[in-house]
């Protein structure tokens, strides 16, 4: 029995070297790289041992890094080897730097996981049962035990725990990496759309007191809710905790009787002059399945081409211009023998625009035919359609040369008809033309400004 015993546990150690090895060496190839420690007077460090990532392959590479945006996750021992891994090595591992918070300090691989709770009062530690979870953590950690059994055991335990890690790892951060521009707080399961990150991010500004997250409630009161993640500015994050060594640890003793932690970072970030401002559905709790498709600021009308012709283009129109190029150069006529860009084989014209090089009136006939014809311009025996509709902009004589533009395809009611595929066609009037008024016009436009 004794020989059995040794050659199972001799097995088991060498599997568990082998899968240590295997993770290291993964983690290694995808070039992540760790910062030395340098000690400071909290007995952690001055300056993180958190990861440098360095994105080697062509997704990370879709868009710059930010050395100033530094993403911290906050997790726990309970969970950390089912949603962490797949965050390191997916989306996590295209940023430059990141930290990692837990209720166990250890190492994932090269990964170091700090100590959330390490500075919790000790007060605090002693009233609140709470704590005992905590104290099992590290007796299991100590002898070696498998802490993952302990979810089995300690039911909400984990849960009642997490509420203390929030301020504390805010003062740890500003510890360790002061003087960034943005820091984004996350939980092992919240995921982040970088590319969306970065461009919102760089539409703000890290100099103000920022601190952004999807709303939630409590008591009325409107914070961040921590899962869906929370953005703080440099100098939001330096208001609260620069100079102000212990500031989490005053907040210890409401935490005991307060059911959230993300509630009380409110509050304690409000005490400092730091507002909350909520910023759904950028950032928000819901999967696909539990998103509400609905009204709301992400399910609103989009902007119309018909709202930018009624606001910046409608007063402006005229239905007949001297010295105005509107851009008609889709199709182009010009005299026998005279070649260029967009001309018709002169055995593919109609009669019509055979003629249409001769004079602005010939110009206007052949573009009235023409169904695609929205608008001609005509210079130098030279007429010119446009199968869209431009107000164009101003251009002088040359040479003697005169510009004449119509604004619209030469109807005697002074409309101008719109063609879409998906509609017949629409008319309107002209608003400055002398027959016509200038009403509110549906153009029946169906395409959103991107």
């Amino acid at each position: 029995m004794l020989l059995r015993f040794v050659s199972l546990r001799t097995l088991s150690v060498t599997a568990f070297i082998f899968c240590i090895l295997i993770l290291f060496t993964t983690f290694r190839l995808r070039g992540h790289l760790i910062i030395p420690n340098t000690s400071s007077s909290w007995g952690a460090p001055a300056h993180s041992p958190s990861l440098e990532l360095e994105p080697l392959d062509q997704y990370c590479n879709t868009f710059p890094l930010s050395e100033d945006i530094l993403v911290i996750v906050k997790t726990g021992a309970n969970e950390i080897h089912d949603k962490l891994s797949t965050q390191l090595l997916t989306s996590l591992r295209c940023y430059k730097d990141i930290l990692l918070f837990s209720d166990l300090e250890q190492n994932i691989g090269p990964f170091k996981v700090h100590d959330a709770l390490k500075h919790v009062s000790n007060t605090t530690k002693a009233e609140s049962p709470d704590f005992d979870y905590y104290r099992q953590l590290q007796e299991d950690k100590k002898n070696d035990q498998d802490i993952s059994s302990l979810r089995r055991k300690s039911g909400s335990a984990a849960w009642n725990l997490d509420k203390y890690k929030f301020l504390h790892m805010l003062e740890e951060t500003w510890m360790m990496k002061p003087h960034r521009k943005w820091y984004i707080f996350i939980e092992a399961d919240t995921y982040l759309v970088r590319t969306n990150l970065l461009l919102w991010l760089e539409r703000q500004d890290p100099s103000e007191l920022i601190y952004y997250g999807s709303p939630t409630y409590v008591n009325g009161q409107g914070f961040a809710h921590g899962g869906s993640g929370v953005v703080l500015s440099g100098a939001a994050l330096s208001k609260f905790a620069e100079n102000d060594q212990g500031i989490a640890a005053r907040y210890d003793k409401m935490l005991q009787s307060e059911a959230f932690g993300d509630y009380v970072l409110m509050k304690a970030l409000k005490d400092k002059g730091v507002a909350f401002n909520g910023r759904w559905p950028m950032l928000q709790a819901e999967k696909p399945s539990t998103i509400p498709f609905g009204p709301g600021p992400d399910n609103g009308e989009p902007l119309l081409l018909q709202e930018l012709y009624q606001d910046m283009v409608g007063p402006k129109v005229y239905a007949e211009r001297e010295d105005w190029y509107n851009l008609s150069d889709d199709q182009l006529y010009r005299p026998p023998g005279v070649d260029g860009d967009r001309q018709k084989s002169r055995e593919d014209m109609s009669a019509l625009e055979l003629e249409a090089h001769v004079s602005f009136e010939h110009c206007g006939r052949a573009c009235e035919e023409q169904p695609r014809c929205f608008q001609y311009t005509y210079s130098n025996r030279e007429c010119g359609f446009s199968y869209s509709y431009r107000l164009g902009r101003k251009r002088y004589p040359e040479s003697g040369k005169t510009f004449i533009v119509l604004l619209l395809n030469g109807y005697d009611d002074f409309t101008l008809c719109i063609y879409s595929s998906f509609r017949p066609e629409l008319c309107l009037p002209i608003p400055n033309s002398p027959k016509a008024a200038a009403p509110s016009v549906n153009f029946g436009w169906d395409f959103p400004v991107i």
